[in-house]
């Protein structure tokens, strides 16, 4: 028994559902990438610089290409580097040029954050505030041992 012979219609839909994924994942990293260019804007407007966008934007592709970062997760540590851990990217130890130095050293920092941010959430959503916790009666909590007082002259 083989595959079954797929029609002109099924071969179609596929295509098409194919087609549609490949665009939603086109539209997913344009839309990341556009925050994160917003993200680095508001950045450098706050420090009354502007962004030099080729020297940036190439930074962005070298992490894509040699870690596997994506603009979203980039964008991510960003966030974690200013408010998690209140680095000042414009510093001089820091800055030499662009706020994205610090982004390798980072983002296993950020990401774990993240993951254990998102544990603690569904643990939240989880949680039932309304069961009773069963109550452990404690008895005989005044009792005292009596003690013997046993010596040697009996024997």
């Amino acid at each position: 028994m083989g595959r079954q012979k797929l029609t002109d219609e099924e071969k179609a839909l596929r295509k098409q559902q194919r087609e549609l994924d490949k665009q939603s994942k086109i539209d997913k990293d344009a839309r990341q990438r556009l925050e994160l260019t917003d993200m680095l804007k508001s950045l450098y407007e706050a420090q009354g610089e502007a962004v030099n966008y080729p020297m940036v934007m190439s930074q962005c592709k070298n992490y894509i290409e040699q870690y596997g970062y994506n603009y979203g997760s980039i964008r991510y540590t960003l966030w974690y580097m200013i408010n998690i851990k209140e680095i000042n990217l414009f510093s001089d130890r820091n800055y030499n040029g662009s706020v994205l130095n610090l982004v390798p050293y980072y983002y296993d920092e950020a990401k774990k954050y993240c993951e254990d941010s998102l544990k603690i959430r569904d643990n939240f959503k989880n949680f039932d505030f309304n069961k009773q916790e069963p109550q452990v009666a404690k008895v005989n909590v005044n009792r005292q041992r009596k003690l013997l007082h046993l010596t040697f002259d009996n024997f």
